[in-house]
């Protein structure tokens, strides 16, 4: 459980819940309780806290089962999704790539190489993922213009 406290010297703070996205659905219509991402306005600067995100299509199934390299396409598009139009994966200030296997970490690196993303502040974690067949998840805080092109991250090289 966590507990979101909001304050502003100004009273405007404003914390707003992202359940959906274009590509993947609310996890609350297939028996999950989170949100998929929370944008929080205080005193004019957003702050966008994503949830763990991973290859889950809009009905709450698994995408590519046990495909590395599609599930981290897959959910790389759908963090881009919850971001728009407001920010996109280059802003993402820090974030967790959870990866079951070396083998999953190879496929996110070959993949934001081919997709010749910026370099991505991702702390890489050996660890069990949601659900079984799940490859990838990434986790994260964006905020606007806080990751300029040759920012120091797990994809350089």
């Amino acid at each position: 459980m966590d507990l979101l406290a909001l304050a502003s010297p100004g009273g405007r703070a404003v914390a707003t819940p992202v359940l959906a996205s274009a590509r993947q659905g609310s996890p609350w219509a297939y028996g999950s309780a989170f949100t998929r991402a929370m944008s929080l306005a205080i005193d004019g600067v957003t702050t966008t806290l994503l949830s763990g995100t991973s290859s889950i299509a809009p009905g709450g199934e698994t995408l590519h089962p046990l495909e590395p390299e599609a599930q981290v396409l897959e959910t790389l598009l759908s963090i881009g999704a919850l971001l728009e139009p407001a920010a996109g994966l280059p802003e993402l200030a820090s974030g967790t790539l959870f990866y079951r296997s070396a083998e999953a970490l190879a496929a996110y690196e070959r993949t934001a190489r081919l997709l010749r993303l910026p370099a991505l502040p991702l702390v890489p974690v050996h660890a069990d993922v949601c659900r079984e067949d799940l490859t990838v998840e990434i986790d994260g805080i964006v905020l606007p213009g806080s990751n300029p092109r040759g920012m120091q991250g797990m994809n350089d090289g």
